[in-house]
């Protein structure tokens, strides 16, 4: 079994690089050609922009796809046609609620809305709606291990995205609002892809959407909160910096950041396999089988982030300059910073899966409820003290503080008690790959 797993992890984890690659590789691309073409403060405001469009992704993989990949009971077409179809109705729901909220957010006075209106919502709200439904059919192949499927997809998605602003640029059309509203065309293409390939998967006449709803919540409140405590931690300390010195810092954080980007090329690859086979394995093997599962994932995820830091450490300061033509030069002491931060997570990471898949999300929202109570506590007083470095050093307190906690309700759930010797598998480590 676990030649067959390792058989699997491998074949699989294949086909998830190299879309975790196109996908990496164009995110980065559209980072580095902003950051060189767009003032830095405009910059900025994209960079402001574009986290509150992955904070809603993040809210939809807490209440959506995480649920519908997780609470898969079987691999029956009827179920999996009932399973989906009611998740695409409740993925219409939220998207009608975003819009919603937003376009009330427009209407409020200025100084209860800090300054959104139509004409910076809009493009946003355009772009997050197709980006979403583009998103739902991706994860559909990675549900149901379609990983060619979700190549294709992704194929279609981002070669077109960059056309589109390799077009853009080529006609001076490209500022702040132009990328969101290029960002809508390409995940509209991608969205029709999917649904091509997944039209039998999303039959309305098929619907259980009490029980969905029901079934996601339960699972997926934890991951809600987990999701929104974890952007708070983080991205409170970005718009503290943003507000209380400039947007450049904004600029300067995600220009420096782009750099250990490619990094989601595995991690990323990793984590999209992880959780469906994970899952399969949880729920037919044994509790070693899970557990050598989840240590083969973390040795996948370890080796290469730390090959990659030790290279950002020798030439990130070249590569820097060399990108962004010397523009974020007085930024590059970061750089050291990020790996530590990336380090950290790519070990946490195995983990806090793992307890997703043992269906155990609560001990997350936990951790990051407790690190956005100290955050709303400390930004201020850390960013005024200590600049752009403060909101750094929060980021490597916030990576310890989850790799702490995330391996020891891991250890306390399996029941793991890491000892040299022993026969029984309750009682002992089993750290054997």
């Amino acid at each position: 079994m676990i030649t067959l797993l390792k058989s699997k992890l491998l074949n699989k984890g294949s086909l998830s690089i190299l879309d975790q690659a196109l996908v990496s590789v164009s995110n980065f691309f559209v980072v580095f050609f902003l950051g060189r073409t767009l003032m830095v403060n405009e910059f900025g405001k994209y960079t402001l922009g574009n986290s509150i469009i992955l904070f809603i992704l993040g809210l939809q993989t807490a209440l959506i796809i995480s649920p519908f990949t997780v609470l898969k009971e079987n691999d029956n077409e009827n179920f999996k046609i009932i399973h989906y179809s009611s998740n695409f109705i409740i993925q219409l729901l939220f998207i009608l609620a975003l819009w919603i909220v937003l376009l009330i957010v427009c209407l409020l006075p200025r100084r209860y809305n800090y300054g959104l209106n139509f004409d910076i919502v809009l493009p946003m709200l355009i772009a997050v709606t197709t980006i979403l439904f583009q998103e739902f059919f991706r994860r559909l192949g990675y549900a149901n291990l379609d990983l060619r499927n979700v190549l294709v997809n992704d194929v279609a998605t981002h070669i077109f995205r960059l056309i589109l602003i390799l077009l853009a640029s080529s006609l001076n059309l490209l500022d702040g609002n132009t990328i969101f509203y290029l960002l809508s065309i390409s995940a509209l293409i991608g969205t029709f892809v999917g649904y091509i390939q997944y039209r039998n998967f999303i039959i309305l006449k098929e619907l259980n959407i009490l029980k969905t709803i029901k079934d996601n919540w339960h699972f997926g409140k934890w991951l809600l909160g987990n999701q929104s405590f974890s952007w708070i931690n983080t991205q409170l300390f970005l718009f503290a910096g943003s507000i209380i010195n400039d947007v450049s810092v904004a600029a300067k954080l995600s220009a420096t950041q782009a750099l250990l980007n490619p990094t989601n090329v595995f991690m990323l690859a990793i984590q999209n396999i992880m959780l469906p086979l994970g899952v399969s394995v949880y729920t037919k093997q044994s509790k070693q089988e899970f557990h050598r599962y989840i240590l083969k994932v973390f040795l996948f995820s370890l080796i290469p982030m730390l090959g990659y830091c030790i290279f950002i450490v020798i030439f990130g300061e070249q590569i820097l300059n060399f990108l962004y033509v010397g523009k974020y030069n007085d930024a590059k002491d970061l750089l050291f910073i990020w790996c530590g931060v990336y380090l950290l997570t790519s070990i946490s990471r195995p983990f806090m899966i793992a307890l997703q898949i043992i269906r155990k999300p609560q001990y997350g929202f936990y951790t990051y409820l407790m690190l956005s109570i100290l955050s709303v506590i400390f930004v201020i007083p850390i960013v005024k003290r200590f600049g752009i470095y403060g909101i750094m050093f929060w980021s490597v307190f916030s990576g310890l503080i989850v790799l702490v906690i995330s391996f020891y309700y891991y250890r306390k759930t399996m029941g793991l008690k890491f000892r040299v010797k022993g026969n029984s598998y309750e009682n002992s480590s089993h750290w054997k790959i």
